[in-house]
């Protein structure tokens, strides 16, 4: 990462938003000076996501096309590439644990834990869920 500018770590909602074009948070990604990451624990949501859809499918409980499903998943497995990766590290799984007083459990918690063990600007739709975080910068841009 280089020093003179802001870097960030998008939340699965704004990787959802970018992959299904939604022009303003397109245009902050375009224009953002820093690095852009995501982190593995993303990945993972927007995979696990589907998968249990495709579960649903089998057991014949899923109200969700076929077609569109499978699709939106070979789309999803090309396109998640495209996205800087940032790996998970011990540091953000320590820091994950002192959580306890910001009432932020699970996947959002170790999220938050990575942006700000990574010195990064945690991106999300959802900012109110971060707010308790000490010392976590957070943008939306999907305003």
């Amino acid at each position: 990462m280089s020093d003179k500018s802001q870097h960030f770590l998008l939340d699965t909602n704004i990787v959802h938003a970018l992959r299904y074009g939604n022009t303003e948070v397109y245009r902050r990604y375009e224009e953002a000076t820093g690095d852009v990451y995501i982190s593995g624990i993303v990945e993972e949501i927007i995979v696990a996501g589907f998968l249990a859809e495709i579960a649903k499918l089998r057991g014949q409980k899923s109200k969700s096309s076929t077609t569109q499903l499978f699709d939106d998943f070979l789309r999803t497995i090309e396109d998640l590439p495209s996205f800087s990766l940032l790996s998970y590290t011990d540091e953000a799984e320590a820091l994950y644990k002192t959580f306890k007083a910001a009432k932020l459990k699970g996947m959002d918690g170790r999220i938050a834990a990575h942006a700000l063990s990574a010195n990064l600007v945690l991106v999300t739709d959802n900012t109110r869920d971060f707010e308790s975080v000490p010392g976590l910068t957070l943008e939306n841009w999907m305003q």
